[in-house]
């Protein structure tokens, strides 16, 4: 029992200041390759034009195909909920595990939220 105490210990410590949990917003995608979660805290980026760094960008379908505002020719936003990893000094999505796109109302909804322009 202490082998997995200790462990948990050292894999915290590794994750610096990313903490795993689920995060529910607007899913903003302005212009190619920029995405970010706008939720209650701020913009969290999950990718910008030219990054190399990918957090898992494949779990994110084509939120076009369902409900979505168009802001600039094909691009816009929608509403979904992010699962995985966010570091709160950097706001940056670090690992996206899960996602689930939400109907707009549920983000309408949220007094927190200020819809994307």
């Amino acid at each position: 029992m202490r082998r997995i105490v200790l462990a948990l210990g050292v894999v915290q410590a590794c994750a610096g200041s990313a903490l795993a949990e689920t995060r529910c917003g607007y899913v903003v995608n302005p212009t190619p390759g920029n995405y970010w979660l706008t939720d209650g805290q701020g913009d969290w980026i999950m990718t910008t034009q030219g990054d190399d760094r990918d957090p898992g960008m494949d779990q994110v379908p084509d939120l076009s195909e369902h409900d979505y505002v168009k802001t600039n020719g094909a691009y816009g936003y929608a509403c979904g909920c992010i699962g995985g990893a966010f570091d709160v000094k950097s706001m940056q999505v670090v690992k996206i595990d899960t996602f689930k796109q939400k109907v707009l109302s549920a983000c309408r909804k949220d007094k927190k939220l200020k819809v994307p322009e």
